[in-house]
């Protein structure tokens, strides 16, 4: 009688999908092998870990350039390279991207990030990667965030048409307290061209020197646009992978 009502016990439980958590005093569990902390339950469940895995899971943020938007040049490649890999990733589409401004662009960036930690990461294109910079210059000190990747980010612009110097002049101009940057950031490496028509090669030595990056040149990639025949980056994933691992 006893066994029956076992059986039937076991039947009901797995019918309505019940599940029992086993405390142990501490031990060995006789079919994992495993060791069993004490006072502590022994459960399988797969929403535990996926709890545990989303409570854990890296973000990544990747800001677009000026007159672009989250879906411009390599920026869906990139994007869908890390969501197969696990990674939640944000593509925004910036205010006003024809005439950006850094009283826009930075609220914005920090409004979407929310509560940002070591486990939020940023990658930027050109001015998408300024706006970065001074969202990591804005932060409070108790923030530190995992890093950024910069693909053509500048300090100096060159070849710009006379209606776009005046748009470009507060981002160029407005100082940026680089060691409050780095003190709110971990690593940061930039990503530049040799033939960037806008962003001359010199800005490499400004974000090492300036912002302690490590710098990647490229040669022959433009400004890193599909104009430029660039459609990705895997300089970027390789180094966002090696930055989170």
């Amino acid at each position: 009688m006893l066994l029956a009502n076992s059986v039937m016990l076991a039947f009901f439980l797995a019918f309505f999908g019940v599940k029992i958590l086993v405390c142990r005093g501490g031990g060995t569990g006789r079919r994992t092998g495993l060791k069993i902390p004490r006072g502590q339950p022994h459960e399988s469940s797969t929403l535990s870990r996926g709890t545990k895995k989303f409570m854990t899971q890296k973000r990544v943020f990747i800001i677009h350039g000026w007159g672009d938007n989250g879906t411009s040049h390599w920026i869906p490649w990139l994007k869908n390279e890390l969501t197969s890999r696990g990674f939640e990733v944000l593509t925004p589409s910036m205010p006003e991207t024809e005439t950006p401004k850094i009283e826009n662009w930075v609220p914005t960036l920090a409004k979407i990030v929310g509560t940002p930690d070591e486990n939020t990461f940023f990658v930027g294109h050109s001015i998408g990667c300024q706006t970065i910079v001074r969202y990591f210059e804005s932060l409070p000190p108790s923030v530190k965030t995992g890093g950024a990747v910069f693909v053509a980010g500048f300090f100096k612009l060159t070849d710009l048409a006379e209606e776009e110097k005046p748009i470009a002049a507060p981002w160029l101009e407005t100082p940026i307290d680089t060691d409050k940057v780095k003190e709110r950031t971990g690593q940061l490496v930039a990503i530049f061209s040799d033939n960037d028509h806008y962003v001359p090669v010199l800005n490499a030595d400004i974000f090492s020197k300036r912002l302690g990056a490590k710098t990647i040149i490229e040669h022959g990639r433009g400004h890193f646009t599909k104009k430029d025949g660039v459609n990705e980056v895997p300089n970027a994933l390789e180094t966002l992978l090696q930055m989170t691992s």
